[in-house]
């Protein structure tokens, strides 16, 4: 069966069937997932841990994105 026509079948039911499907299917999705590993969040902490940047690299950086923006005195 394809999407389409499940979808056009979900049309056909009341409001109160399509609350009760929905409710099933997340019930089978989030456990799905949960078998899978999918949905699972990475850790971000030690990301940048092989990047090695020195404060004369930052600075050089900075000197280039802010070197052509006018100064004025405020």
């Amino acid at each position: 069966m394809k999407f389409e026509d499940i979808l056009a079948t979900t049309r056909e039911l009341t409001p109160a069937d399509k609350v009760r499907l929905i409710e099933r299917l997340s019930v089978e999705v989030r456990s799905q997932m949960q078998k899978t590993g999918a949905g699972k969040r990475r850790s971000l902490r030690g990301i940048w841990h092989q990047v090695n940047t020195s404060s004369e690299d930052i600075d050089e950086a900075r000197r280039e994105m802010w070197g052509n923006v006018p100064r004025e005195n405020i």
